[in-house]
């Protein structure tokens, strides 16, 4: 993704039911539908928690990079889901997420040959939903999130923010809403989103829904999904990711900033073992992968784009 001069960036549309300026995405239980398309049943007293555990991987094979030299990337991902009624028509969602990102960088000349290594990112987030009625809800929450490259100091690899918005059900059929979500980001201005909703059931099988893809750092995504037996999941989608993250003090930018842009595109077939356990097996390609060097203080330093990158993942996860 290009940058403008002045070092500002366009604001992002995002599509995601797990709202952040930038979170990890894992697995998802084969047919299920979004957590914000139902209110809550008022006879529950509050006393309904659920906990999930989500786990996957992604590989972004060998691919060469445009101004010389290549990169590949392994991937690994685990997040930690807490979801419990506060109140008769008050849900509360919280999310803790890791995402280890292993670069192999090769004589990628306009990046300094090899600009980054090991990328370490913690988040965390709380999604609160009001139900005002039985067809409008209000979402907000806070999120918090450290990324860096192994050997930088995490106090200087935090950023935050929040978002607002509303949900609204159009029958029993589709969900939809938006709002707008608020960013700091690393040695760059405050990131000012728009923030949309999706979740549409097309037939009793299929449906169009922005709770999207595998393990990474997702700020978009849409997919088509259609149940095409009872234990197994067919689908199609594609997303955008944005990844900032604090260098380390010995590589060629020493304290600097790196960014990874992308739009993964993939498709997808999941099982259910059972009512506890999924699986999800990803194949596709990733596309206008871009990435940008600043020095500590934000400065351009170099910046490459690369080929059609193939890539594989998996992802499980585990209700209880």
């Amino acid at each position: 993704m290009n940058t403008p001069a002045n070092g500002t960036r366009p604001a992002a549309i995002i599509v995601a039911l797990t709202v952040a300026a930038a979170v990890p995405c894992t697995a998802r239980n084969i047919g299920e539908t979004a957590q914000l398309t139902t209110p809550l049943d008022a006879s529950s007293g509050g006393n309904d928690l659920r906990f999930s555990i989500s786990a996957g991987y992604q590989g972004l094979f060998e691919t060469d990079i445009d101004g010389g030299g290549d990169f590949s990337v392994d991937r690994v991902g685990l997040e930690l889901n807490a979801q419990t009624e506060i109140a008769a028509d008050w849900r509360l969602d919280l999310n803790l997420r890791y995402l280890f990102d292993d670069y192999d960088f090769s004589n990628a000349v306009k990046l300094g040959g090899d600009p980054w290594s090991d990328i370490t990112t913690l988040e965390m987030d709380a999604r609160f939903q009001w139900w005002v009625n039985s067809d409008l809800a209000v979402i907000f929450g806070p999120f918090v999130m450290w990324s860096r490259e192994s050997g930088a100091s995490w106090n200087d690899a935090v950023t935050g923010g929040g978002f607002a918005g509303v949900l609204i059900r159009s029958g029993d059929n589709l969900a939809w809403g938006g709002g707008i979500g608020v960013s700091s980001q690393l040695e760059d201005s405050v990131l000012v989103y728009p923030v949309l909703f999706l979740d549409w059931t097309i037939t009793d099988d299929m449906k169009l829904t922005s709770v999207a893809g595998p393990v990474g750092l997702a700020f978009t995504g849409l997919e088509f999904v259609w149940a095409f037996a009872e234990q197994y999941e067919a689908a199609a989608g594609f997303r955008y990711e944005f990844r900032r993250f604090r260098l380390d003090d010995t590589g060629v930018a020493p304290g600097g900033v790196g960014e990874d842009s992308s739009f993964p595109m993939w498709v997808r077939l999941s099982y259910r073992f059972n009512d506890r356990i999924s699986a999800d097996l990803y194949a596709g390609f990733v596309a206008g992968t871009s990435f940008e060097l600043d020095n500590s203080r934000g400065r351009r330093l170099g910046s490459d784009d690369t080929d059609l990158a193939p890539t594989v993942a998996f992802t499980v996860r585990v209700n209880f």
